[in-house]
């Protein structure tokens, strides 16, 4: 750096009370742990809730040996074969599976971020110590300007430039630990940056201490996605029905897999209700996007 420049005065600009996670203190306690039914059990308890008369229905709404309007709908489009199949029953097992293992793997999301927010915290206020030393090597650099020959006044060019090093090296550790933490973990500050925040390039390092994949942590979360997943493998098999599938159908039958599964059970009026929301949700953005 030469003497000229020294007016243009580096910091690290962070609030004292910057925070990277929205908080180190634990989340609420992990949840009940869940285990799926065996896959015999599964299979056995699906395929006898298929073939009954009144499946999908509420208790009591299918009198004698009436059948239901899902299992009417499920004899005349002749989808029985495909939902009795290996394929879906084992696809649809290990998506059971997979749901109870996102809902654990949140408590190593949270774990992680407040590992890692406690390392960035003391990075950060490392970086403002080093600004703070930079100003005040500054400042005595230029109190002596007239005492001392710019031989001298170069010492502390050098030691302002070891400083900056340092600090440049601090920020990429602290970049580092930031990449491992989910983005719904940090903090205001860090999400409200303008496009050059210095978390920008994502947040998927090589090695992340969890194994979660999912864009929120919602404690609903991981039923979503179990639901959604199911929705999209019943609509690819039902291309190939007799006639089309109606949508309450399909809900009924995705209540019918989490159910076989051992898990809570979710009514086909909230899977109704679930996409119904998601889709005005998306069709409002969509028009945001692209205005008539």
């Amino acid at each position: 750096m030469t003497h000229s420049s020294r007016i243009a005065h580096a910091d690290v600009k962070t609030s004292d009370n910057a925070r990277t996670v929205n908080s180190i203190e634990p989340k609420d306690a992990a949840p009940r742990r869940v285990e799926v039914s065996k896959f015999d059990d599964f299979r056995g308890q699906f395929l006898r809730l298929l073939a009954s008369p009144d499946f999908g229905e509420k208790p009591y709404a299918v009198m004698g040996k009436q059948k239901g309007a899902a299992a009417k709908e499920i004899a005349r489009t002749g989808i029985v074969a495909m939902l009795s199949s290996a394929t879906f029953l084992g696809s649809s097992h290990q998506a059971l599976k997979e749901r109870i293992r996102l809902v654990n793997e949140q408590g190593n999301v949270h774990r992680a971020a407040r590992d890692a927010g406690k390392k960035i915290e003391r990075l950060r206020h490392a970086q403002q110590t080093i600004g703070a030393l930079q100003r005040k090597i500054r400042a005595i650099d230029e109190s002596l300007s007239e005492i001392v020959a710019e031989t001298v006044r170069q010492h502390f060019d050098n030691a302002y430039d070891q400083l900056e090093r340092a600090n440049c090296r601090l920020l990429g550790v602290e970049k580092r630990f930031g990449s491992s933490i989910h983005p719904e973990e940090r903090g205001e500050h860090d999400k409200k940056a303008l496009d050059k925040n210095k978390y920008k390039l994502g947040w998927q390092p090589l090695s992340r201490p969890f194994d979660y994949d999912l864009e929120t942590l919602r404690k609903k979360a991981p039923e979503q996605w179990l639901t959604e997943t199911l929705n999209l493998k019943l609509k690819h098999i039902f291309r190939r029905a007799s006639t089309t599938v109606s949508d309450i159908t399909r809900y009924k039958i995705i209540a019918a897999v989490i159910r076989s599964g051992g898990l809570d059970p979710i009514s086909p009026e909230t899977i109704k209700e679930y996409f119904v929301t998601k889709n005005k949700a998306e069709e409002a953005s969509a028009r945001k996007m692209h205005p008539a």
